[in-house]
């Protein structure tokens, strides 16, 4: 069914739906009907018997974007209800715009949203270990090497890395194979998640 009416899609600071891709929103993750809605996908899969359960690019809301240094969009959701909730956590201070990596409200704000993130992921994931103790947890947090993850997406590797059996990492590149027949695309994307996690 359609999910159009629904009111769980995350916001930009001018109340405007984020894109995740053409016909797609990115959806506010402190909605319960939305929480709820994973949760029963998650029940719904192990029940039927699968062996694991992917998680797409577990992103909070808009990612930041940079241009010459300086980031020119906001982070994450601000809807009416992430605001609440942020303001609260923060002892009073709104989501910060314009966001400024060096100022700590800003590193403040991106580590409340990663938090955000991955106690749902550790919730869904204990949903299905719930149901099925050997079920494996994975996910994709999509390029979490070339680019500054943790503040673009709220991907935090070390909690994914805890929390998860399988964690993906996509770093566009072709196979290939060195003379002896020995992978070597990844070895940097391998390194550098070691590193993180």
């Amino acid at each position: 069914g359609s999910h159009a009416a629904k009111d769980w899609y995350a916001r930009d600071r001018w109340g405007r739906f984020i894109h995740y891709y053409t016909g797609r929103y990115m959806t506010c993750w402190l909605h319960p009907e939305w929480r709820e809605q994973l949760h029963q996908r998650v029940r719904e899969v192990v029940e039927a018997g699968a062996d694991g359960v992917f998680l797409d690019n577990p992103w909070m809301g808009l990612h930041a974007v940079s241009l010459l240094g300086t980031w020119v969009t906001g982070a994450g959701c601000a809807c009416p209800r992430c605001q609440e909730v942020y303001t609260q956590a923060s002892g009073g201070r709104p989501i910060p715009k314009p966001l400024d990596p060096a100022d700590l409200h800003t590193q403040h704000y991106l580590a409340w949203r990663a938090g955000v993130v991955w106690d749902l992921v550790g919730e869904l994931a204990e949903t299905a270990r719930s149901l099925c103790p050997n079920v494996v947890v994975a996910e994709n947090v999509y390029d979490a090497i070339n680019c500054n993850h943790y503040a673009e997406f709220g991907v935090d590797l070390r909690r994914a890395a805890r929390i998860s059996d399988v964690v993906m990492i996509e770093d566009h590149s072709l196979p290939h194979l060195a003379s002896d027949g020995t992978p070597v695309v990844n070895a940097i994307t391998c390194k550098a998640a070691r590193a993180w996690s």
